[in-house]
């Protein structure tokens, strides 16, 4: 049995809530044993992205609580109003992470329509992006299929005494 890594275990410990750390320590190593039978590089990932998923969780419940004091006032002040919590020295640098999205949620309750437009513009360019790389990839980057042994192709250059340069492969 392999220990998760140890930085995101220290991580860990930074970042959880102190009420709750120990709780979630010991749910995060039983989900780490239960993850290795996927192979110890899918647990470590997985044990990573949990580990940095916590602020967004801590964020998600200081909303909803928030939310659940004042349920008649609109969502958008609710995010706006969230209690300031000093923050602690491992998440200081989280707070303009938590700024954005803030930022982020608000913006997309006052204009959902743009929300969506913005999403499909960034797939679209993301795929787009990905189609021309493949493109290259396969016509610039790659030997052609004809060769059998690319790694065998040997370049010659040629120099003569009128500087006529001469390539051949």
């Amino acid at each position: 049995m392999s220990v998760p890594p140890r930085p995101a275990s220290w991580l860990l410990r930074r970042m959880a809530a102190s009420t709750k750390r120990s709780e979630v320590e010991g749910d995060l190593l039983e989900a780490y044993e239960s993850w290795q039978s996927q192979g110890r590089a899918y647990a470590q990932l997985r044990f990573w992205r949990e580990v940095l998923l916590i602020p967004v969780w801590r964020i998600v419940a200081a909303w909803r609580e928030k939310c659940a004091e004042s349920s008649h006032a609109h969502m958008d002040s609710a995010i706006r109003d969230l209690p300031a919590r000093r923050p602690s020295h491992a998440t200081e640098s989280l707070q303009p992470v938590a700024q954005d999205i803030r930022y982020g949620v608000r913006t997309m309750l006052r204009s959902p329509s743009f929300a969506v437009v913005s999403v499909l513009i960034l797939g679209l360019g993301i795929g787009a992006n990905t189609t021309m790389f493949t493109l290259v990839n396969s016509l610039f980057m790659q030997a052609p299929p004809s060769i059998s042994k690319p790694d065998e192709l040997v370049g010659l250059t040629l120099q003569d005494a009128h500087n006529v340069i001469s390539y051949f492969s």
